[in-house]
């Protein structure tokens, strides 16, 4: 949870990799260790990452994180279908600002003409196939 709210708040993999290397004698920095490994794979936040996994071991090809749109950074594009994918993880979806943060940028990309689709993190871990069905089901719409 602190490595992911670090990297949500605009601290780079990069600096805390840094950090960790100046550190790594001092005690916990194995597990830091693994967990800047699993940041590595992309994602802001463990159920980015999760996402992440869930589109590769699918095959899904043409999407990319972290993109910008109508002034809001979006979790996943698939920018040739203009479909948004969306990841409420537990850590940073808790509170009624961020929330209602969330909607207004929903409603702005959907204006736009973006297909947004939203998965919480249990979703991603409960029902990994029912995600992939749901993304490839908006891919396939767009098309």
């Amino acid at each position: 949870v602190l490595m992911d709210r670090a990297l949500q708040r605009h601290t780079s993999l990069d600096v805390l990799q840094r950090v960790h290397r100046r550190n790594s004698g001092r005690h916990g920095a194995r597990a830091a260790s693994r967990l800047l490994c699993s940041a590595g794979d992309g994602g802001h936040s463990e159920a980015e990452r999760i996402l992440h996994r869930l589109l590769r071991d699918a095959g899904l090809t043409g999407w990319r994180a972290h993109a910008w749109s109508c002034g809001f950074e979006i979790d996943v594009v698939f920018e040739a279908g203009r479909v948004a994918v969306e990841v409420d993880g537990w850590a940073w979806h808790r509170d009624a600002h961020r929330q209602r943060r969330d909607a207004e940028r929903q409603n702005v990309l959907v204006n736009a003409g973006w297909h947004v689709l939203r998965f919480t993190w249990h979703t991603l871990v409960e029902d990994p196939d029912g995600v992939i069905r749901q993304i490839q089901a908006a891919l396939d719409r767009r098309r």
